[in-house]
């Protein structure tokens, strides 16, 4: 730790890497930490029939940043899904907000992350780097008992500007209450609730890739392949599950698995704030029983699932998203 320090940020919803029309500063969520924030020069050593480098070259630019923080407000999904969501149009809270993958163009977004230091012996210093492009190709949601929801964000940015005094000198606060583990729930199917539930991972890939020419910095980013998984565990509590990963309800399927299921995994905080990932297309890859012949712990299956299609939707106490 060395003096104050400082992380906000805005959608670039003039277009990647350009000058944002959005001024309404977020932070993604409570207890945030910087996991990751780093660049990459691609730098060449050029030789001249000599044992050593003659010279050095810096080729493409790679920005990489990593967050992790407390789920509060969803609005950090516009850089994961690559576009701003759709409203559902009640006319008083909870106001819902849906994000859904379309190919092409994704949203990019802007960061402020700065600190003060130390120099010398009395003095002092402040630098804030301005990350501009940052797209998250990976977000992974845990929630397990007795924590609040926790999400980490990577990702890649194009460009960065650094300043010596901070854009936010008041980090702003989320304008909801964290998302914690007894205000969530998993349903698979749909109707289903499970029970007993220990934690729950949601990882999602999107694929999500920068767009270069003859040039040194991205100039563009465009979604990929988007790819989902779900991993869960719990007490045994029936067979439900076991019986999606046979795909049959009494012995493994010959011709295949045809076990997938639609579903569910919701958070709620005490307010008009809530987020769902709906699943479609759960299909379970991989179970395992745990702690058999144990008794001072509960017999668990762990499920690892991949699914086909994921829609976020998000209530807000916002008419507005942010």
């Amino acid at each position: 730790m060395t003096g104050a320090q400082s992380i906000a940020y805005v959608h670039e919803d003039a277009g990647y890497a350009e000058t944002p029309n959005d001024a309404d500063h977020k932070v993604p969520g409570k207890d945030t930490s910087v996991t990751d924030l780093g660049l990459e020069n691609g730098v060449q050593r050029l030789r001249n029939f000599s044992a050593q480098a003659k010279e050095s070259i810096a080729t493409t630019f790679e920005g990489s940043i990593g967050v992790s923080f407390v789920l509060c407000e969803p609005w950090i999904l516009n850089s994961v899904f690559g576009s701003a969501p759709s409203a559902g149009g009640e006319s008083s809270a909870p106001y819902s907000y849906t994000w859904k993958f379309t190919p092409g163009r994704v949203q990019s977004s802007r960061w402020f992350i700065g600190t003060d230091y130390l120099t010398g012996t009395s003095g002092t210093g402040t630098c804030e780097r301005e990350l501009k492009g940052v797209v998250f190709p990976q977000m992974q949601v845990q929630i397990q008992q007795g924590e609040p929801v926790r999400v980490d964000c990577t990702g890649f940015y194009g460009d960065e500007a650094k300043s010596t005094q901070f854009t936010v000198t008041d980090v702003p606060e989320p304008a909801a209450d964290p998302l914690i583990f007894h205000g969530g729930s998993l349903a698979i199917p749909s109707d289903t609730d499970l029970v007993k539930m220990r934690e729950a991972t949601l990882d999602v890939q999107t694929g999500a890739r920068p767009q270069r020419g003859w040039n040194r910095k991205p100039v563009d980013a465009v979604l990929g392949n988007v790819e989902t998984t779900l991993d869960l565990q719990k007490a045994v509590t029936g067979t439900n599950l076991l019986s999606m990963a046979y795909g049959n309800s009494t012995a493994p399927a010959t011709s295949g698995v045809d076990g997938a299921a639609d579903g569910t995994l919701r958070f709620q905080s005490p307010g008009a704030n809530a987020l769902e990932f709906q699943l479609t297309g759960v299909t379970p890859d991989s179970y395992n029983w745990d702690n058999l012949g144990d008794y001072e712990g509960d017999v668990l299956e762990n499920v690892s699932c991949v699914v086909d299609q994921l829609t976020a939707v998000a209530e807000s106490a916002s008419d507005t998203a942010r």
